[in-house]
């Protein structure tokens, strides 16, 4: 993340499912150690994630519904303290709900 945002790049991209929500542990990691060391500060970063499979077992840990998709982006595992931060800036759904195909343009 380092070398990429001394390049320019300051939007990063990851998923609750990556590698079980592991992916997004080690980018809350490189967030906070890039904090610390003075390399950016929280707001100079866009993160951007997807939610519907969920990482852990239940009716409200996948899918669309609002407490999936509140609750797994604000508080506790995976997303927030993975991700290290309050919130992120942008959150995607990988799957439409059933009945609701994609719009073609």
């Amino acid at each position: 993340m380092k070398a990429a945002y001394k390049r320019g790049v300051n939007f990063f991209d990851n998923a609750e499912t990556y590698a079980a929500g592991e992916a997004e542990r080690i980018m809350g990691e490189a967030i906070k150690l890039g904090i610390a060391n003075g390399d950016w500060q929280r707001e100079d970063l866009v993160v951007s994630t997807k939610v519907f499979f969920g990482t852990r077992a239940g009716p409200n840990n996948v899918g669309l519904s609002r407490k999936h998709i509140i609750e797994g982006r604000s508080c506790g595992p995976p997303a927030m303290d993975s991700i290290a931060m309050i919130h992120v800036q942008v959150v995607r759904s990988v799957r439409w709900r059933a009945g609701q195909a994609p719009r073609r343009r």
